[in-house]
C-alpha cells in the first residue's frame, strides 16, 4: 500500500459507552465523541492527550497536561486516561481476526471512579491475564479511504488477469440481473461509492465457476477464495464504518468522512445488495423472535453484540439459553473483583434453583440423589486463607456463616464425569444448598452451551457444523468435539465482553460446531434420539429458548434472534434447505 496513514479515526465500544477519537503517529489524541457523553470522565484534560508506547506494544494515552504539571515540550503528563493494544501506523487493513478484536482498558483512575474491574488477575494456577474493557477498530475516513480504494482497485485488476488467465472476458461476466459486474464495481469506485464497488466483486466472483471449465476454475479456486474472503471483510468494514459515519455526520470535526449519502446508491451496487441478501432472505414464518432483553435469556447485552458481530461475519451460530441469575452473578462479580469460573465439559451438575444461592452449580442439601456425597464429606476446621469467598456477600453472608467441606479420596459425586477432580474442591453449605467452588473459592457460573455453528458459502447456504469454523490454521488438527484450541477461538471472540476475572463464555459444551458435528452424515440407520443423547447434553427440554445469530432472517429486522424450542429451530431449518440437514428428535 503506498498510502502512508500518520493519523485516522477510531471507534472505542465499551460495555457502557460508544466513542470516537482521533489519533495520530506524532503521539497526540483527542475525543472527537462519546454516547453517553457523561460516561467518558468529563475534565477537558482527559479529551485530548498524548500517547506513547509501552510494555507489550500497548498504547498508553495520557490526558493533556499543563506547565506545571506536565514540563515536558510535548506537554505530556503521567496521567494515564486509557489504553489501546495492536496501534499501528498505518492501521492493519485486511481480513485477519485480530483486526476485531483490538483491546481497550481504561485507566486505574478511571476504573476506580466507575467502579471496574483493573489489573492483572489470576484466571488459574499459573495463568494470568488483564480483563479486556473494551474494544477497539479504525473506520474508514480521511487517507483510510485513499487506502481501502487502492485495495478495491487491485482486486478488480486481479479479477480481470484471473479471467484472462483461464480463457474468459471479464466484460462478459455479468451476473443475471445483468448489472453486476467488473466494469459497474469500477463505475462505482469512481463515483466514490466504495460499498457498491465490494458488492459488484462479491457479485461477480461466483461466476468464475459458471463460466470456465472445472479444471480451468480450479486453477484458480485459491486466490477466487482469498479475493472472497478479503473483499467480504472491507465490505463489513465499510459497513460499519459508513454506520460510524451516518451517526456523526452533523459533528464538524470529522475530516474526509466517507459520504454516507452515496454508498450503496449506484445502480448496480442497490442490484447486487439486493442479489445477495434480499432474494437470499431465509423463510421465517414466525420461528425465530426478536429479542428485547437479552438477561431475560441468561445473556449479558455485551454478548448479544459478540453474536451480532459473528452473524455479520458469515456465521449460523446456535446457543442454548441461560438461567437468568447468570447475569446477575456476572455483574456482581465483575464490580466486586470476585473471581468466576464457567461451568466445565466434565461437571455435568445443573445451576441451582430456588435457593438462596441461585445460579451457582451445587445441589440442594436434602436431593436424594446427592445423599451418599452430604455423608462422605468431612468438615474443614482451618479454613485456609487462600479460599476466597468474598461472593457470599451477594445474599448477605460472610465466611463466618457458612461451613466449609471436603471429600476424601475414593468417593464419587453423581454427574461429575472426572471424580478425581472434586478433591481439590470445596463444598459450602449455605444452609439449603452446596455450593461447589475450586481450591481458591471460585463459584461456578453456567457456560454457553453451543447448538450448532456453520459457515456462509454462499447467499442462504451454509456448509456443514464444524466446517471451516476454527482457526484458519490450527496447531494441530481438531480429533475430538472439544478441542482445547477450538474452545480458545471462540473465546476470543467474546473478548470484549466484561467478564469476571477467570471466567470464559465458552466451557467446551457443544464442542467443534455444536452438537451437530458430533455425528457423520445420517445413514438409514440413523436414530437421532440415540445419537444427540451421547453428546451428555440433549434437546431434553424441548420448550427450552435457543438464541439463534443469523445474517438475512426474514421478519426479524436483526440479526439475533430466539426460537422458543427445539421444534422451531427444526421448523426454520427444514425450510431452508441451505442450513443443512435437521437431525434431532423432538
Amino acid at each position: 500500500m503506498e498510502t502512508t496513514l500518520g493519523n485516522f479515526y477510531l471507534q472505542i465500544q465499551f460495555s457502557s459507552l460508544t466513542a470516537v477519537v482521533w489519533i495520530a503517529d506524532n503521539s497526540v489524541w483527542r475525543l472527537i465523541e462519546c454516547s453517553p457523553d457523561s460516561e467518558w470522565p468529563p475534565m477537558n484534560t482527559w479529551r485530548r492527550g498524548t500517547w506513547r508506547t509501552g510494555d507489550n506494544g500497548m498504547a498508553r494515552c495520557y490526558a493533556l497536561g499543563s506547565g506545571s504539571d506536565a514540563p515536558s515540550a510535548n506537554n505530556q503528563t503521567q496521567v494515564e486516561v486509557f489504553r489501546l493494544s495492536q496501534l499501528e501506523f498505518p492501521p492493519d487493513i485486511g481480513s485477519n481476526q485480530g483486526f476485531w478484536v483490538k483491546q481497550f482498558f481504561v485507566s486505574a483512575l478511571w476504573a476506580d471512579s466507575k467502579g471496574i474491574q483493573k489489573g492483572i488477575v489470576k484466571t488459574s494456577p499459573g495463568h494470568l491475564t488483564m480483563p479486556t474493557h473494551g474494544s477497539w477498530m479504525p473506520f474508514i475516513t480521511g487517507p483510510v479511504t485513499t487506502a481501502v480504494a487502492q485495495r478495491l482497485k487491485a482486486f478488480q485488476e486481479e479479477l480481470t488477469k484471473l479471467a484472462v488467465q483461464i480463457g474468459l472476458d471479464i466484460a462478459a461476466l455479468v451476473d443475471p440481473t445483468g448489472l453486476c459486474s467488473v466494469p459497474a464495481s469500477a463505475f462505482a469506485l469512481r463515483n466514490g461509492d466504495y460499498l457498491g464497488s465490494a458488492l459488484n466483486l462479491l457479485g461477480v466472483i461466483p461466476l468464475f465457476g459458471k463460466a470456465a471449465s472445472a479444471a480451468k476454475a480450479a486453477s484458480v479456486t485459491g486466490r477466487l477464495a482469498f479475493l472472497t474472503k478479503e473483499i467480504t471483510f472491507l465490505q463489513k468494514w465499510l459497513e460499519v464504518s459508513v454506520a460510524t459515519g451516518r451517526r456523526l455526520r452533523q459533528t464538524a470535526q470529522i475530516e474526509n468522512a466517507l459520504k454516507v449519502e452515496i454508498h450503496g446508491t449506484t445502480k448496480a451496487a442497490r442490484v447486487a445488495k439486493a442479489a445477495g441478501e434480499g432474494s437470499g432472505l431465509l423463510k421465517n414464518a414466525g420461528w425465530i423472535l426478536k429479542i428485547h432483553n437479552a438477561e431475560n435469556l441468561g445473556l449479558l447485552p455485551e454478548e448479544l453484540q459478540a453474536l451480532r458481530r459473528l452473524a455479520a461475519d458469515g456465521y449460523y451460530f446456535v446457543v442454548r439459553s441461560c438461567n437468568k441469575a447468570r447475569v446477575e452473578w456476572l455483574r456482581a462479580a465483575r464490580q466486586n473483583g470476585w473471581g468466576m469460573i464457567g461451568k466445565p465439559v466434565w461437571m455435568k451438575i445443573k445451576s441451582l434453583k430456588g435457593v438462596k444461592f441461585d445460579g451457582l452449580v451445587g445441589f440442594r442439601v436434602a436431593d436424594k440423589e446427592f445423599r451418599t456425597t452430604v455423608k462422605d464429606l468431612r468438615e474443614v476446621t482451618e479454613v485456609p486463607g487462600s479460599l476466597d469467598l468474598g461472593w457470599l456477600a451477594a445474599r448477605g453472608m460472610s465466611k463466618q456463616d457458612v461451613k466449609v467441606f471436603r471429600l476424601q479420596r475414593g468417593f464419587n459425586v453423581p454427574h461429575i464425569e472426572d471424580s478425581e477432580m472434586m478433591l481439590s474442591h470445596y463444598f459450602i453449605d449455605t444452609g439449603d444448598a452446596y455450593v461447589i467452588v475450586d481450591r481458591f473459592g471460585k463459584p461456578y457460573v453456567p457456560d454457553i452451551d453451543i447448538v450448532t455453528i456453520q459457515r456462509a458459502i454462499g447467499p442462504g447456504r451454509f456448509g456443514p457444523a464444524g466446517y471451516n469454523i476454527g482457526p484458519s490454521q490450527p496447531i494441530t488438527a481438531f480429533k475430538t468435539a472439544d478441542d482445547a484450541q477450538f474452545t480458545a477461538y471462540w473465546n476470543s471472540a467474546f473478548h470484549g465482553v466484561s467478564y469476571p476475572k477467570g471466567y470464559q463464555p465458552f466451557g467446551w459444551h457443544g464442542g467443534r460446531g455444536g452438537s451437530a458435528a458430533f455425528m457423520g452424515k445420517a445413514g438409514k440407520n440413523f436414530d437421532p434420539a440415540m445419537d444427540v443423547r451421547s453428546l451428555g447434553w440433549n434437546p431434553e427440554k424441548p420448550a427450552e429458548d435457543l438464541i439463534v445469530a443469523l445474517k438475512g432472517v426474514d421478519n426479524l429486522g436483526d440479526t439475533v434472534g430466539y426460537v422458543t424450542g427445539w421444534d422451531k429451530l427444526g421448523m426454520f431449518q427444514k425450510a431452508n434447505e441451505g442450513m443443512g440437514e435437521w437431525r434431532f428428535k423432538i
